[in-house]
């Protein structure tokens, strides 16, 4: 396999902090395409950290992001070719879920498949597939949502169209034991097609990718 994005001796703190701890020092890790990979660790490890710095959305102190549709590595969070490559071939599902609560749900998809180029009428059916298997309806408003359904709209969000990566923030952090194996149920169709990157503490998550073909990043040492 070919490799997708990789971290090269990547150190972060933040600027914030007046100790001189790195959360990250001297990472480095290489992501094949179709690899699963699952960062694991307690809260406030760096999962989140070593995220959103593969999908430029911070900036590493020292190191290199470097992925491979790109030209040149990623330098900032201004990064005009990385913002491109994350909005179009990038599902991702933060931790902070960020729906506008003015739309329906069908709305809010649809945004999703016009701001990644997509033809929603090529990509619906599929899409409310997912919505439905996760037991939600698309006629239903954004403003009257759990935060466990918002999170449900978040990952079919993720996975509309054809993602080159999928990356979930913590996916499962409120789902019910139902969702969250249907979550794993729709991953299961995504291996070895798109690039999985999750980060998590959810044992069930854990014991999932410890069956298949996976990477583990314990970040607990």
């Amino acid at each position: 396999m070919s490799y997708l994005v990789s971290l090269e001796n990547v150190s972060f703190k933040y600027r914030d902090r007046d100790d001189e701890n790195y959360l990250l020092k001297d990472f480095s890790i290489s992501i094949n395409k179709g690899d699963l990979i699952l960062i694991w660790g307690r809260s406030g490890s760096g999962k989140t950290t070593i995220l959103k710095l593969l999908l430029g959305l911070i900036a590493p102190l020292e190191g290199e992001i470097n992925w491979s549709p790109l030209k040149s590595r990623v330098i900032s969070t201004m990064d005009k070719a990385m913002r491109e490559l994350r909005r179009r071939s990038i599902g991702y599902l933060p931790q902070e879920i960020l729906v506008p609560r003015y739309l329906t749900v069908e709305e809010v998809l649809q945004l999703e498949s016009t701001l990644r180029g997509k033809n929603w009428s090529d990509v619906r059916a599929r899409t409310i597939n997912i919505l439905k298997s996760l037991g939600l309806n698309p006629d239903r408003g954004c403003w009257e949502l759990s935060l466990g359904e918002l999170q449900r709209v978040g990952i079919t969000r993720a996975l509309l169209g054809d993602p080159l990566a999928i990356v979930l923030d913590e996916p499962t952090s409120h789902l019910d034991s139902q969702s969250s194996d249907q979550l794993l149920r729709l991953l299961n169709n995504r291996l070895g097609e798109a690039t999985l990157i999750i980060a998590s503490h959810d044992p069930l998550i854990l014991k999932w990718a410890s069956r298949r073909d996976s990477t583990i990043i314990d970040l607990n040492g």
